[in-house]
């Protein structure tokens, strides 16, 4: 019952182990850094943006070379189609070799046949030989692809390895590159066939991508020890129910994506938009697709992958029925209504970022419980760990290649199927693209387990309302800490303040006190000076007056009244003897 229960949650440890093994090294490499910024990402997202400008870049400049030898519409995109198809093959080899090649080795060798293929395609507009022509372009297709395939599986690879704790915003990121391909990958390489021909866009974009195997020499260094590598059957993991459903989403959402790729430029005229201004309107859907990315991280905090994954898929159905326009939803068609279809490819593009950033962890926590359950695990030690990452970032490369393939391939065999004007051939290769879609939503739903997120939703929002619960009660006894502080703080204030003030008034008594004993001294001190006046007037006045023989004392405010009006005080002590 505990086997079940440890394999049925979501996975709960992180994606790398930080153990201290004898493959720690390679477990939880140093980050490495260029002026402050991570110099594994700006490698990993550099290669990222040069890759999917040379797939962009070489759609609208091949054509014309391939038609000026004699080459049909239909063979050019067959040719075209054998880069998603080499990736897609070549994903789920490299899936399983990756541990044993190893990550760098695989995007050196990678890059190298990028570059090599890239420039063929200028060297090949020297052909005059149709059938020559026809078999080396497919040939260098498939190569760029197996290529892609090598160091786009790599890539992915090595972001649980280096930010196992920010998976999402890593991808985010590197997908943000990997849109910015291809919006300037076209615009660059105009500028380039404009000023210096047709075949130097392809002999400039190979030679910078030799010059980005200068910046692998910043990634970590790839496992020496073959011991320390587990297998994980790519097979086998395709073969279970989960992993196969949640491939198939990925696929359905790139399918969704990018089956407007060979009708756009068309379709968008027919409905009054002319080709110099279609070339602005359709980044418009990357632009969403770019914003989306960074929003997505912050919403899978809060949102089950799964749920995210089976959202993401209805609003690619409802996307799709918006580019149609469906006129069953009451969206009008017709003439200068092209916005409509903008307005779809933006949803769509929203909805593949949606699909996008959660699919990897998802096929880590599924390709490891998989594992766990086949092998009657508990825990997952690093080295299969490591080996589940690695074959999620071969899965993903292989869904990926498969709907870039799938979405150009299959609605342009639809399209050519329906009869009518274009608008109507059109909206029922739409529709056909949406059935598929919501088939993959509704199969994933039920028997790829995805009514499991909703379980999952439920744990995960119990789990933060329960931290967000211990927070407030965290804060709440941190602010009554506080204010029981702050109280004792001013108790104590107000007592060293009742003590002052106790001290100041004693002060004040004493200062009075003082300043009453010295009047009272004072006024002794003057009565004492009034005594000794008054005796000596009496004193005075007992000396008498000869020539009337009478005295009179008269005492005022202790001076001596005058005797008479001639009379005067004789001090004469000899008289008076």
């Amino acid at each position: 019952m505990q086997d079940k229960q440890s394999r049925t949650e979501p996975l709960k440890q992180q994606l790398v182990s930080r153990t201290q093994s004898k493959g720690a090294k390679y477990e939880n490499p140093p980050i490495k850094t260029i002026c402050g910024l991570d110099a594994n990402l700006i490698a990993l997202s550099s290669m990222n943006f040069f890759q999917n400008a040379a797939v962009s870049i070489i759609v609208p400049f091949f054509p014309p070379i391939a038609d000026k030898i004699g080459v049909s519409s239909t063979m050019i995109g067959l040719i075209l189609a054998c880069n998603p198809i080499g990736s897609f093959l070549t994903s789920l080899i490299v899936a399983q070799l990756m541990g044993r090649l190893g990550k760098k080795n695989l995007m050196v060798w990678g890059l190298i046949f990028q570059s090599l293929s890239i420039a063929s395609f200028g060297a090949l507009s020297n052909l005059h030989n149709r059938i020559a022509f026809i078999c080396l372009s497919a040939f260098a297709r498939f190569i760029q692809g197996a290529a892609r395939s090598a160091y786009g599986s790599s890539s992915f690879g090595y972001v649980p390895q280096l930010w196992p704790d920010s998976v999402q915003k890593k991808i985010s990121i590197m997908e943000t590159l990997t849109a910015l391909g291809t919006i300037l990958g076209p615009i660059v390489g105009q500028v380039m066939y404009t000023g210096l021909g047709s075949q130097m866009p392809f002999y400039i974009l190979g030679f910078l991508f030799l010059c980005c195997l200068v910046t692998l020499t910043w990634l970590p260094a790839d496992i020496k020890a073959k011991k320390d590598i587990e297998k994980v059957s790519s097979i086998q993991c395709l073969s279970n129910r989960y992993i196969f459903f949640t491939f198939m989403v990925l696929v359905a959402g790139l399918t969704s994506q990018s089956y407007i790729n060979t009708l756009y430029t068309q379709h968008m005229e027919n409905l009054g938009l002319s080709d110099n201004i279609s070339g602005y309107v359709y980044p418009l859907g990357s632009l969403f697709y770019i914003g989306c990315l960074h929003i997505m991280p912050r919403v899978s905090k809060y949102v089950s992958r799964k749920l995210i994954l089976s959202t993401g898929s209805l609003i690619a159905t409802l996307g799709i029925e918006i580019q149609a326009p469906e006129k069953y939803l009451g969206l009008p068609s017709g003439d200068n209504l092209w916005y409509i279809v903008t307005i779809g490819q933006c949803v769509t593009n929203i909805a593949f970022a949606m699909t996008i950033l959660p699919i990897i962890p998802e096929f880590i926590e599924l390709i490891l419980n998989k594992e766990l359950k086949e092998r009657n695990l508990l825990d997952a030690d690093p080295k299969l760990t490591r080996a589940c990452s690695d074959m999620s970032s071969g899965i993903f490369m292989a869904g990926y290649s498969l709907g870039l393939f799938l979405g150009p391939f299959v609605s342009g065999l639809l399209y050519d199927r329906f009869d009518g004007d274009d608008i109507q051939k059109f909206m029922n290769t739409s529709r056909c693209i949406a059935a598929f879609v919501a088939t993959t939503f509704i199969l994933y739903l039920t028997v790829g387990g995805a009514y499991k997120g909703f379980k999952q939703q439920h744990k995960l929002t119990q789990s933060r309302l329960k931290k967000s619960y211990a927070y407030s009660n965290n804060q709440l006894k941190v602010t009554r800490q506080e204010i029981i502080q702050q109280v004792t703080e001013n108790s104590q204030n107000n007592n060293f303040t009742q003590i002052v003030t106790c001290e100041a008034v004693k002060n004040e008594q004493n200062n009075n006190i003082s300043d009453q004993k010295l009047e009272k001294n004072m006024a002794i001190s003057q009565l004492k000076e009034r005594d000794f006046d008054a005796l000596s007037d009496v004193l005075l006045s007992d000396s008498g007056n000869e020539e009337n023989g009478a005295f009179r004392e008269d005492f005022s405010d202790g001076r001596i009244s005058e005797l008479g009006d001639e009379g005067e005080v004789n001090f004469n002590m000899n008289e008076d003897i």
